[in-house]
């Protein structure tokens, strides 16, 4: 589980290092993807797939989505 965690955070890492913006930028873009696929893997090896609602997807999904949104629209490019 971690280790897939952290292979999935050093891809998007690699990825987002090729856009031209601040350190701290690409650092917060990666926290709010990770925040998401973590958060979503913990509740389904917590409660299984049946317990993975709708609800507890846009979860994640909407606060890491508006959170990257935040950061390329303030980020000075």
């Amino acid at each position: 589980y971690a280790g897939v965690l952290a292979l999935i955070a050093l891809e998007i890492f690699w990825t987002v290092t090729t856009l031209p913006i601040s350190i701290f930028s690409k650092g917060t873009m990666v926290t709010l993807v990770y925040y998401a696929i973590s958060g979503l893997s913990r509740h389904y090896l917590t409660f299984g797939l049946r317990e993975v609602s709708t609800k507890v997807f846009l979860r994640y999904v909407v606060i890491s989505f508006l959170g990257i949104v935040l950061v390329v629209v303030s980020t000075h490019w």
